[in-house]
């Protein structure tokens, strides 16, 4: 018995993962023209907190969940004003 091995690159149906962008709190905090304190304080309030990982070290965000957090404060943001 033999077995074929296909080269994943060949495969149409594959798709690769791209790696996650992760930011620290200064560079988060150079994005959105705010002070590092203020993205951590986002990062530790007790309703709807800024979304972050602190797993393995200092507290870390992934730029995809970042920017889906800020489009629900931006649409609660409309609804109250």
């Amino acid at each position: 018995m033999s077995v074929q091995v296909v080269p994943l690159k060949r495969l149409k149906t594959y798709k690769a993962k791209k790696p996650l962008k992760w930011l620290k709190g200064k560079e988060l905090a150079e994005e959105w023209n705010i002070s590092p304190a203020q993205v951590t304080k986002l990062a530790q309030r007790d309703h709807d907190p800024l979304p972050s990982d602190m797993a393995l070290g200092p507290r870390r965000y992934e730029w995809k969940r970042v920017l889906a957090w800020r489009e629900r404060q931006n649409v609660l943001k409309q609804k109250e004003g």
